[in-house]
């Protein structure tokens, strides 16, 4: 609806863009019927079956995902960098009615396939199916696989509902309209990506798909921003600290930039503070929120520098949701286990019932109707004035010397630390050893001087065994800190 209406008002206006080409509203909208004309030619009319789409990052893969949703059925972005097995096993859960890729792939020997130059050279001029107008709010928009504890990647069900819900929250809250244009960084798999494609269709604005390669540069990352002028971003904050690190913000002014929503991974006060005393004009917001409650939950909007010996508040729940904090007895608390209710939920995890379970529980306070509550294994705690802290993960949680640690919070300290630009704190179980990886800019501190500092600010037990310095931490395909990577690096 949301593109029939923006094709019908604003015919001619760029929807989507990348580095080699770019697509109106009406051309978005006839695509989408040619793509919906071709799956029903392949598969005959379904109605909410999984279609799996398997091509490069641009505007191709949103074509296609509009032109699933105008068939009727929901999509499951697969990233093409990833390794056979894990497509393979995604491939196997999903178990698509067809795959939408742009060449033929040995991965997919079993499946039908459909390539996008075969939609493409389709002659359909008389259209009239239309599968969308079968479907209703709560049936699925799409499946997000994320990885699971065990290694077996969950594919995570979202409902049209609660994109819709998600994206007419932000538009009221912060003001979006057609004169936003969005400039995207995460990749279509990743959820944060869903606040880039639905709020640029729901305002009838624009979208930006910033090149990758532009990420590793913050000068010209920002000079692309301006050239473009894109006013409202949502990045993880890995993007955000690597350009405070930098030091270019300031040296330049930046004009189009409006507001910066950061979400995905805990955002360090130190380079946000660097942010507002270069760049004061631009609006900050941090948001908190996994792929399970349809991007986030919670939000904070940033009025004032922050102390750098915390980590920035995730605020307050966003409309339409509530959180819930349980303590080990699963009664409600002032610290404890984040459990999220509201209309964002997922529909749960697809093919997985026991699973679902688990996560998505009744509201323990509540015996008199369904109330689900979904938890979310991150430990948080509300400050005096009511805001949510997020401390750490549960499994980031550990006993050392007979002490409950969060390494979340031994990252906080040393990321306060001057010079430092990015920590990761894990555990090695064999050792009994806490490792403290840090990257430091200019080679400018030591082991022995980061030991220092932490000693002043932490107590013994929470001192880390191991300090490795790097000259930068690695970053996995959406942009966080591979922790999985550090791990296997220092432990094997």
């Amino acid at each position: 609806e949301y593109v029939i209406k923006n094709a019908e008002q604003y015919p001619n206006k760029i929807a989507f863009a990348d580095k080699n080409e770019s697509v109106t509203y009406k051309d978005l909208l006839s695509l989408a019927k040619k793509i919906a004309y071709s799956i029903e030619n392949k598969i005959g009319k379904r109605k909410n079956e999984p279609i799996a789409v398997y091509v490069n990052k641009g505007i191709k893969e949103l074509i296609i995902f509009m032109g699933i949703l105008y068939s009727g059925n929901f999509y499951c972005p697969i990233d093409v960098k990833m390794p056979k097995d894990r497509v393979e096993k995604i491939v196997l859960d999903l178990n698509p009615l067809l795959i939408i890729c742009e060449k033929e792939s040995q991965i997919f020997e079993n499946v039908s396939i459909l390539q996008y130059k075969e939609i493409m050279n389709t002659d359909c001029e008389r259209i009239e199916y239309a599968g969308w107008k079968n479907i209703i709010d709560i049936d699925p928009i799409y499946v997000l696989f994320t990885s699971g504890s065990t290694g077996q990647p969950k594919g995570v069900v979202i409902s049209h509902a609660s994109v819709i819900d998600y994206v007419q929250w932000l538009k009221s809250e912060f003001g979006f309209n057609e004169k936003n244009i969005f400039g995207n960084q995460a990749a279509f798999h990743f959820d944060f990506s869903v606040a880039d494609i639905y709020s640029t269709l729901a305002n009838a604005a624009t979208l930006y798909i910033i090149p990758d390669e532009l990420f590793a540069f913050p000068m010209k990352l920002l000079d692309y921003i301006e050239k473009k002028k894109i006013n409202t971003v949502f990045w993880v904050p890995s993007i955000i600290v690597s350009i405070a690190n930098s030091g270019i913000l300031e040296k330049i002014k930046l004009e189009s930039l409006k507001k910066i929503l950061a979400c995905g991974e805990v955002l360090p006060a130190k380079q946000i503070n660097i942010w507002m005393d270069f760049q004061p004009q631009i609006e900050y917001v941090n948001m908190y929120g996994p792929t399970e409650t349809t991007v986030a939950s919670t939000f904070y909007v940033i009025k004032e520098k922050i102390d750098e010996k915390t980590t920035v508040p995730i605020g307050s729940a966003c409309r339409n949701s509530e959180i819930i904090l349980l303590d080990e007895n699963n009664e409600s608390s002032q610290c404890g286990e984040i459990c999220i209710r509201g209309i964002g939920n997922a529909l749960g995890y697809y093919g997985d019932v026991e699973k679902t379970i688990e996560k998505f529980i009744q509201n323990p306070s509540n015996h008199k109707y369904r109330d689900i509550l979904y938890r979310t294994g991150d430990i948080g705690r509300f400050s005096e004035n009511g805001d949510l802290i997020y401390i750490g993960r549960k499994d980031f949680q550990i006993k050392h010397q007979g002490y409950r640690i969060e390494l979340g919070e031994i990252e906080t300290i040393a990321n306060s630390i001057l010079h430092v630009n990015s920590s990761c704190a894990i555990y090695d179980y064999t050792k009994k050893k806490i490792i403290l990886v840090v990257s430091v800019g200019n080679d400018l501190l030591t082991e022995k001087q980061i030991y220092s500092e932490l000693k002043r600010k932490l107590p013994r037990y929470m001192l880390p065994g191991l300090i490795v310095i790097k000259d930068e931490l690695p970053l996995n395909g959406n942009g966080k800190i591979d922790r999985a990577k550090i791990k296997n690096e220092l432990m094997g």
